[in-house]
C-alpha cells in the first residue's frame, strides 16, 4: 500500500480488505483485485469498496484520499486481532449507517496488545487527517 500511495500521483485501492490480501509461496503478502483502483488526481466522491471497510468519508459521499485505504486497513488490523469478519451479524447497509451516523468500530478483542490496539485507533479515526500514513503505520510495526 506504501508503493501505492507513493506514486505520482497517488494511487487508492479503494476495495482494501482481507479477501484481497493474499500470500504466495513464500508467505509474502499480494495485495489483489485492482478493480476499483484509481489516482488521487481524479475526483472521488463515490462509494466504493465494500461497506464493512469503508471509510466514513467514502460512505458519505464525500471528497476522499488515501487515508480512506488506512481506514480499511484498520479494519484488517481487527480481523487479525480478533480472527473474525468484522460486523459479522450486521448487513452492509446498516455498517454503513452505523460507522457514518454513530462512529461504529468494532469491539477490540480483550486481550489485543496495547500497541496494536492505539494503531488500530488511530487507523480509523473518524477525521481522515488525524490517521496515519503507510511510511508511519510500518514504522510502528
Amino acid at each position: 500500500m506504501l508503493y501505492l500511495h507513493l506514486c505520482s500521483p497517488p494511487i487508492l485501492h479503494r476495495d482494501l480488505k482481507s479477501l484481497n490480501i493474499f500470500l504466495d509461496g513464500n508467505l509474502r503478502i499480494k495485495i489483489g483485485d485492482f478493480g476499483w483502483t484509481k489516482t488521487l488526481e481524479e475526483y472521488m466522491t463515490n462509494k466504493i469498496g465494500t461497506y464493512q471497510w469503508m471509510a466514513p468519508e467514502v460512505i458519505g459521499c464525500k471528497p476522499y484520499t488515501e487515508k480512506a485505504d488506512v481506514f480499511s486497513y484498520s479494519i484488517i488490523l481487527w480481523e487479525i486481532a480478533s480472527r473474525e469478519p468484522p460486523y459479522r451479524n450486521i448487513n452492509g447497509t446498516k455498517v454503513s449507517e452505523e460507522v457514518l451516523n454513530r462512529e461504529l468500530r468494532p469491539p477490540i478483542p480483550p486481550k489485543t496488545p496495547e500497541p496494536w490496539t492505539k494503531l488500530m485507533r488511530r487507523c480509523w479515526e473518524s477525521d481522515p487527517a488525524r490517521r496515519p500514513n503507510f511510511k508511519e503505520i510500518i514504522r510502528e510495526l
